[in-house]
């Protein structure tokens, strides 16, 4: 059953709301007894709609994983560019903002990156604020990774571009220079 077949409209609902009703479509709505304390039914939709966060949080710290080794692939070869531009085997070095904003971009990537896989033990087993504070808390961690991830993503995009560009421009130098063009 998907939240379209239900009778309840939960578009607007917190995400804890809607997980519950996915797993549990036949639960009561409002969910008001995940705020009294967890016992039977309650426990049991507790840990299943915390284990879907978890989920959650498993893929974003796998894709930050990727984009940070991505990083530093980049860094790498920002470090391989800038020694040949050291040794005069690119030309045009009006274009050397070009790696500074790039190699600080990947930087600056990896560093918020790093925030995203950052460990922090909680406990959600035994909430002091009830099963529903443990669960919104769960949705501000996974929240706030995803927003880091995205702008850390974004910043590797501009930063290969500018690897690109780069090299385009310095290989258009040099065939201008041999009077390719």
């Amino acid at each position: 059953m998907t939240l379209q077949d239900s009778a309840i409209d939960l578009s607007n609902a917190p995400l804890v709301e809607r997980l519950a009703h996915m797993l549990r479509p036949n639960i009561p709505q409002p969910l008001t007894r995940l705020h009294s304390k967890i016992d039977g039914y309650e426990r049991t939709l507790f840990f299943d709609i915390r284990e879907v966060l978890y989920e959650y949080l498993s893929i974003i710290d796998n894709k930050t994983n990727a984009v940070l080794q991505l990083n530093g692939i980049l860094l790498a070869v920002y470090g391989i560019l800038y020694g040949n531009l050291i040794d005069e085997r690119l030309k045009d070095v009006q274009y050397l903002w070009m790696l500074g904003l790039g190699v600080g971009l990947s930087a600056l990537a990896m560093l918020l990156l790093m925030t995203c896989v950052h460990i922090h033990w909680t406990n959600f087993a035994a909430p002091a604020n009830g099963a529903r504070g443990a669960l919104e808390a769960l949705v501000d961690v996974r929240d706030s990774r995803t927003n880091r991830y995205n702008i850390a993503y974004w910043m590797s995009i501009i930063s290969i571009s500018l690897i690109a560009l780069f090299v385009a421009l310095n290989h258009y130098a040099l065939a201008k220079a041999v009077k390719v063009i």
